[in-house]
């Protein structure tokens, strides 16, 4: 318990003026409250009282800064122990020193501290700081639900959020994005706590039922607003997997605009929307950031179990999936130190393509098919023929649409509710290498040294890219969507604008292939080398920041996991990088 000595006899030795007189009334205040008769004195100290302070968060710091603020009129504020200073002042409900901290707060509020600013100012309804916490929040909010602070905000002030109307996101399944990480944290308690065990099952099942109940609560998720592309983006989250209400209230907002007529559309409460809807499927919810950016540095975990070359990467909830030359797909747990707890059998050659689609996993192989998991159980449920030559890449359309790029050329389209096969496009004269999907485009690019863009609405071929020099091995799509990255084995990195399909810059990797691209936030970029080198880039302008070099062969592979990297490799071996 916080003790206090404070001593009967002290004067301030300073001339009496109107500071004197507040620090007197503030004196008093706090002997109303805590009488120093109850307590003996210290047997060693006479004229000394002490205080106990029973049930109380307030630290021993604090209560010493406030204990000099009571006699000396002085009290040191600072971003590190305002919000203690805050906590105690209201505990003993001194004002002075109370306005002083909401003063300070109120001109130092910013993206790290602003969820802890709002939740003291509403725990201690503290109007006009709540406020400006507020509106920072609705200008910043797509950054400010990065912070780890995020996850362990109580239902009432994360209802209170969600719930304006002056919000500025993108769209709306960033608020449901955001909550549903929420949900997810299931290893933290509501205060913040870590738990384990079943008590960490519990918190998260239990907040996961929260926010089932937020999804029919009026002016909170608002679905009518999500476009049909959103719809589907946010079904694929791990969350909507894990729950059969999430995907009930989606599947029936779907229905409900089927089923409506010209002109009976819902009636909307709109947010402060700065796009009409989300436009990268490849991101597959992350319409918004979820991830902190770090300075890569170092390999966190080498996980070792295939016996020949790891080509494919592929990210499902808290698992990594890795699809090799050994002809299997591993399953690793990173909450369980990075285990390998199932191995997937279904293909009689190498695994070349790995994609997560909603509640399936979805692998390509040189045996010219396609197969078809069920996510969590990791069950093989089909198998999609139709290639007349080995599958080398895949990609989701937003119209949920499954393309594959097979060795002869050929571009198949796959109608992923029923898996039938739809369309065969003679899209180029050799390999197709990688696709990419961008807004209502599907990029192919192959080891003719082009890129094509068709139209996945009709598709219609709109227009050939033909910078490279040589086999274009892999592609990638900025956050925004604004910008497409293309790598080849001519070891150049060109940047392309989707709008005009404009090559805007490009980067020459010392004659190093480019053999995989992944997008890290958006200014950043990483690559996977034909030398073994994990080699992260600046996007704008595109420049080097940093080369990881543990792998000791060619970098088959990366992908973006919780803020980290993770890299497929030739040596057989996938690799997890952190700061």
């Amino acid at each position: 318990m916080p003790v206090c000595e404070n001593s009967k006899n002290k004067k301030v030795k300073k001339e009496p003026n109107s500071t004197d007189t507040k620090v007197k009334q503030e004196a008093n205040t706090i002997a109303a409250i805590y009488d120093p008769v109850l307590l003996p004195p210290y047997p060693d100290k006479p004229g000394i009282v002490r205080l106990e302070f029973h049930d109380t968060c307030v630290d021993v710091e604090s209560m010493n800064a406030l204990r000099t603020y009571m006699y000396m009129g002085i009290l040191a504020v600072s971003m590190d122990t305002v919000l203690g200073l805050l906590d105690a002042s209201n505990y003993l409900d001194i004002k002075g020193s109370k306005k002083l901290c909401v003063d300070h707060l109120k001109g130092h509020v910013d993206i790290k501290n602003v969820l802890k600013v709002l939740t003291a100012a509403h725990n201690y309804s503290i109007n006009r700081l709540k406020q400006t916490a507020l509106e920072f929040i609705d200008q910043e909010f797509e950054n400010v639900v990065l912070e780890p602070y995020w996850l362990e905000l109580d239902v009432e002030i994360l209802k209170m959020l969600i719930s304006r109307d002056t919000l500025c996101v993108r769209a709306e399944a960033s608020i449901f994005i955001a909550v549903s990480n929420w949900a997810q944290a299931g290893m933290t308690t509501d205060s913040g706590k870590s738990v384990s065990g079943s008590e960490a099952g519990d918190s998260q099942s239990e907040r996961i039922k929260v926010f089932e109940n937020m999804i029919s609560e009026p002016g909170l998720i608002r679905l009518s607003n999500m476009s049909r592309e959103e719809l589907i983006q946010v079904s694929q989250t791990q969350v909507v997997s894990n729950s059969g209400e999430l995907r009930r209230a989606l599947y029936d907002e779907a229905m409900s605009r089927v089923n409506q007529t010209e002109g009976q559309s819902k009636p909307k409460r709109l947010r402060n929307y700065t796009a009409n809807h989300l436009s990268n499927p490849e991101f597959a919810g992350n319409s918004m950031r979820r991830y902190p950016i770090y300075d890569l540095k170092k390999c966190e975990a080498t996980l070792h179990g295939h016996s020949r070359a790891v080509c494919a990467i592929a990210v499902c909830g808290n698992d990594v999936l890795s699809g090799s030359g050994d002809g299997t797909i591993r399953v690793w747990s990173s909450t369980n130190n990075w285990e390998c707890y199932k191995v997937l059998k279904g293909h009689s050659n190498s695994i070349v393509a790995l994609k997560v689609y909603q509640d399936k996993l979805l692998s390509a192989s040189p045996d010219k098919t396609i197969c078809v998991w069920e996510v969590g159980t990791w069950k093989h449920d089909r198998v999609l023929t139709g290639h007349r030559s080995a599958v080398c890449a895949l990609s989701i359309c937003y119209n949920d649409k499954l393309c594959s790029g097979s060795d002869d050329g050929q571009l198949k389209v796959w109608n992923c509710r029923t898996w039938a096969l739809e369309r065969t496009i003679q899209a180029h004269s050799h390999v197709i290498w990688s696709l990419a999907s961008c807004r209502e485009f599907i990029i192919s690019g192959s080891s003719d040294t082009t890129i094509r863009v068709w139209d996945s609405n009709n598709w219609r071929f709109i227009v050939t890219l033909d910078q490279h020099r040589d086999e274009v091995q892999a592609l990638a799509v900025s956050e925004d969507t604004t910008e497409l990255y293309s790598g080849s084995d001519d070891g150049m990195i060109c940047v392309w604008n989707t709008y005009t399909w404009e090559c805007v810059r490009t980067l020459d990797s010392n004659k190093r292939a480019i053999l995989s691209l992944c997008v890290y936030g958006p200014n950043k970029i990483v690559s996977g080398l034909g030398n073994g080198v994990v080699k992260v880039w600046n996007s704008n302008p595109l420049t080097s920041d940093g080369a990881l070099t543990e792998h000791t062969s060619c970098v088959m592979a990366v992908a973006v996991f919780n803020g980290k990297v993770v890299s497929a490799s030739y040596d057989k071996t996938v690799k997890v990088w952190g700061p």
